[in-house]
């Protein structure tokens, strides 16, 4: 059984102020060309197996990629569009989570390291899919959403539903507002419950004691 420091909230909270600039900075300076570098093998296999339809392939162009499509604008049918992405934002989620986990005490880092980095990669992958789906529908809709505006020529493509272009709008915000930070904490958790558990336990009973303490110093 894995006990702590009678009060661990300021040791957490300093480990946090210490080694989340620190994987920022790791992931910034020595980490973010090998996170790109698996997520784009990653999306190259979806798109390959799972998003053919509309989908060609990946190019690399400097910090930046260029998804081509088989989609064509109607004043020009010969030429096949292509959809920018930056997937250095994707990859914010891996020193979050590298920083809290570096910063809990008693916890075994290098396992949660190792194991949080492989389920978290899939979840960082799935983020970015579903910005990838957005930009496709944003395309083929031709209809500006989510302050984010169309191409100027319309392209040669049946249009998704009204509702499942509204999802993909929604799987956008997640993947852009939510996920990002909701899920690296979420891992977390799931990996440190005994020690979050001994958080919220240690912090009722400061609660339920502080009465008492000064019951006590009223009677004396």
């Amino acid at each position: 059984m894995k006990f702590w420091p009678i009060n661990p909230v300021p040791r957490f909270a300093a480990g946090v102020a210490l080694a989340m600039p620190a994987s920022l900075a790791f992931w910034w300076f020595l980490g973010l060309d090998y996170c790109v570098l698996a997520l784009r093998q990653g999306v190259e296999v979806v798109i390959q197996w799972i998003m053919a339809q509309h989908l060609l392939g990946l190019e690399v162009k400097s910090s930046a990629w260029v998804l081509m499509t088989d989609l064509s604008p109607i004043d020009n049918p010969l030429v096949l569009l292509g959809i920018l992405i930056s997937p250095n934002r994707f990859t914010i989620s891996f020193p979050l989570f590298w920083g809290l986990v570096l910063a809990t005490p008693g916890a075994p880092r290098i396992k949660q390291w190792f194991l949080g980095t492989l389920l978290l990669y899939p979840l960082v992958l799935l983020m970015l899919l579903l910005w990838i789906q957005f930009q496709l529908g944003l395309y083929i809709n031709h209809q500006a959403a989510l302050t984010q505006i169309p191409p100027r020529s319309y392209v040669l493509a049946l249009p998704y539903p009204a509702y499942l272009y509204h999802l993909m709008g929604l799987g956008r915000q997640l993947a852009l507002l939510v996920l990002p930070t909701l899920i690296p904490l979420l891992l977390w958790a799931c990996c440190n419950l005994r020690f979050i558990r001994f958080l919220i336990f240690e912090s009722v009973l400061t609660r339920l004691s502080k009465p008492t303490a000064m019951a006590r110093n009223q009677e004396i």
